[in-house]
């Protein structure tokens, strides 16, 4: 799988004080987002608390952001040991519905999909679409973060019509909102939910649709807003896999050769150039 196919992580720092709640509005539900009801109640919430509990909220968001590291560094252990205190925190707070909640739900959703455990990865995932909904817009940046999570974990449980369904609805609600997003991010973003649907596609059997999907991805990258460099050649590597399992094996050696080429310009050590080629040997 290509690494638009693994869970985005959330920042890992947390609001804690009135001006930084509605200052936080936009990096947390994405670009051009304003400020809902429910985002300036919880400001306001968090604005009123005693000192010292305004204290005890700043050290969940100092728990959070230690989890994150360790999340990244691959210690489990201690990654779910901070993200629980951090959320054992915000509940005695009765913050837990927060949006520090949805990081630390996100994050215990990409723990537990490095570990193997699809199904509970889902649980986490949903909890933090449900949880970030209550302040977010169906098409900020945000939102279609999340689905595309969500279609990540069930896409590894082979619940590819699940996922399909869900990037669908995704991509609806992406089209609404595309144009509050800077440009580059907007193609990087309709580029992942994109890749994701192919894939479901290509899982499906569903040939025509992927092929149709993975081309538009390609089409939108353009100057100066292409596609990173790691992410067409995961797109390219797609394209020649539902070539090859659609019986055309010349189209697929082409992109296979494609993805190659950026593979190793860009990704000499890395494991998907090794799996690119074995993938076009295979075709002989």
């Amino acid at each position: 799988m290509g690494r638009w196919g693994l869970t985005v992580l959330l920042a890992g720092s947390l609001i804690h004080s009135t001006s930084a709640a509605v200052d936080a509005y936009e990096p947390f539900c994405g670009p051009g987002s304003q400020p809902t009801d429910a985002l300036r109640d919880i400001e306001r919430r968090i604005a009123a608390l005693p000192e010292e509990d305004t204290a005890r909220f700043q050290e969940a968001s100092q728990r959070s952001a230690e989890a994150m590291t360790s999340l990244q560094l691959h210690d489990w252990a201690s990654a779910e040991a901070r993200f629980t205190d951090a959320m054992q925190i915000l509940q005695r707070q009765k913050l837990d519905r927060s949006p520090a909640a949805v990081v630390i739900c996100n994050g215990l959703a990409a723990l537990h999909q490095n570990q193997g455990d699809h199904a509970l990865a889902e649980t986490f995932h949903r909890r933090a679409l449900s949880l970030a909904q209550a302040y977010c817009r169906p098409e900020d940046d945000l939102i279609i973060t999340l689905q595309a999570n969500i279609a990540s974990s069930l896409d590894q449980q082979a619940r590819y019509e699940a996922a399909r369904d869900l990037l669908l609805a995704a991509l609806q609600g992406f089209s609404a909102g595309e144009r509050r997003l800077p440009e580059w991010l907007r193609v990087q973003r309709e580029g992942q939910l994109r890749y994701l649907l192919g894939q479901a596609y290509l899982h499906l059997a569903e040939y025509d649709a992927a092929r149709a999907v993975l081309l538009e991805i390609l089409g939108i990258s353009k100057p100066p807003n292409e596609l990173l460099p790691q992410h067409l050649a995961d797109t390219l590597q797609l394209l020649g896999r539902v070539e090859a399992a659609a019986g055309r094996p010349e189209a697929a050696a082409r992109y296979f050769d494609q993805a190659i080429e950026l593979y190793r310009a860009y990704f000499p050590d890395g494991p998907s150039l090794e799996e690119t080629i074995g993938l076009r040997d295979r075709l002989r």
